[in-house]
């Protein structure tokens, strides 16, 4: 039962992990390219 709990919350965590890189990867070529339009 411990581990099943212990196994939901560690999914739950490499979940949001997950989608929180994913969200940076997204993020980064727009940071990327307003940056290089300031440049410019």
């Amino acid at each position: 039962m411990t581990n099943l709990f212990i196994f939901q919350k560690v999914s739950v965590f490499l979940c949001l992990d997950l989608s929180s890189q994913l969200e940076s990867v997204t993020i980064s070529p727009v940071m990327f390219n307003l940056i290089n339009q300031r440049r410019i």
